[in-house]
């Protein structure tokens, strides 16, 4: 009907004004506009009568007379304001039903795109000082999950598309290697378990430039769906580090090491291990799977510590900074004779740390042996 004023949601919902003949797209766009006019007016606003074909808006206001009417033009989704009183004799309230945690989540998107750390409270008064209202902290942690959701898809979109990202990562970077393990379910679904990502650029720069020096470390993942990060990383020409592959695993034992592990031995074609050397921490699964590696009668590469994982688990029991000290010139020291007199410097300062460093296999963490 030409003849009568549209509502132009790109223009109008800025502030919204209702009056009689107004004509809407839907009986849905129609609600959302009363919702949106509600809480930009601080009014409580309810429907009396919500039904396919017509709509009744009313205020909730001590015999407040505000009232608005719509129904739909004949057989068209097209609805149409047939009645409206404009008049309010209530005041404005500072929390509104209408201000849901999906609402607030939609109007606020882009700023959760700009600021993806937003607090809670800053998130509160954020929402206060623009619209005058009055939300609990469940409601904007609510508004904050669904713009999370929105903005990166919930995490179960994202496993189901973990395959098409396997096949973009070999199709982009030729020479990769994506790995990707499942559990069934109940159901003979598959379960997202582990996945092993090396990828062509990094193999190929690791076999032509990098030193046959691997370190091996794992870290916990947060999230709904935690986890643990396996990770190699190399030592380049210039003693420089050099990422060459990852893992997502659900438990950081000797069954994912050695999954991990076997894969990286294919990636870097560790055929013959004794000039191969790989730097770990104390985790037991991680030094099984290592001496597994190669299988019965053929050399262990070699494997050392990380003299730093060490320095933190020593310096829980001894204190002393001298010590510390003595520890790292012991892990330096480049001859035996060196070694040993330091050594004797830490027994002769604290006999105790002296046996809890030889009982951590100084074959493993000093360079003198």
């Amino acid at each position: 009907m030409p003849h009568l004023p549209e509502f132009r949601p790109d223009v109008d919902m800025v502030k919204v004004k209702f009056q009689k003949g107004l004509v809407f797209q839907s009986g849905s766009q129609f609600k959302d506009v009363v919702r949106e006019y509600a809480i930009q007016n601080g009014k409580d606003i309810f429907f009396k009568k919500n039904e396919p074909t017509r709509v009744r808006a009313k205020c909730g206001g001590v015999n407040c007379p505000w009232e608005l009417y719509a129904s739909k033009i004949d057989d068209t989704p097209t609805f149409v304001v047939k009645t409206f009183n404009e008049t309010h004799q209530c005041p404005r309230i500072n929390a509104n039903r209408f201000a849901t945690g999906k609402w607030l989540g939609k109007k606020y998107l882009d700023e959760f795109k700009m600021h993806d750390k937003w607090g809670i409270s800053s998130f509160q008064l954020k929402v206060g000082k623009d619209h005058t209202l009055k939300i609990s902290r469940d409601k904007a942690y609510r508004a904050r999950t669904f713009a999370s959701k929105t903005i990166e898809g919930s995490y179960e979109e994202q496993y189901n598309v973990l395959w098409d990202y396997a096949e973009e990562i070999k199709w982009t970077n030729k020479g990769s290697t994506v790995e990707i393990l499942t559990d069934k379910t109940e159901d003979g679904k598959p379960r997202f378990k582990r996945m092993y990502i090396c990828y062509g650029g990094l193999k190929q720069g690791f076999n032509e430039g990098c030193r046959p020096v691997v370190g091996l470390d794992g870290c916990h993942t947060k999230g709904v769906h935690p986890g643990q990060l396996l990770t190699a990383v190399g030592i380049d020409g210039n003693n420089q580090m050099y990422p060459v592959a990852f893992a997502v695993v659900e438990i950081e034992n000797k069954d994912t090491w050695s999954w991990f592990v076997n894969l990286l031995r294919d990636d870097l074609k560790i055929e013959n291990s004794l000039h191969w050397s790989f730097i770990t921490d104390k985790q037991k699964g991680l030094e099984q799977a290592l001496k597994g590696l190669w299988g019965d009668g053929i050399p262990e590469a070699e494997h050392r510590h990380c003299v730093r994982h060490l320095e933190k688990n020593f310096i829980k029991v001894f204190k002393d900074k001298t010590l510390k000290n003595l520890l790292w010139k012991a892990a330096k020291s480049d001859t035996v004779r060196r070694f040993e007199a330091v050594m004797e410097e830490i027994k002769v300062l604290d006999e105790e740390a002296f046996k809890w460093l030889m009982a951590a296999g100084p074959h493993h963490w000093s360079r003198a042996l």
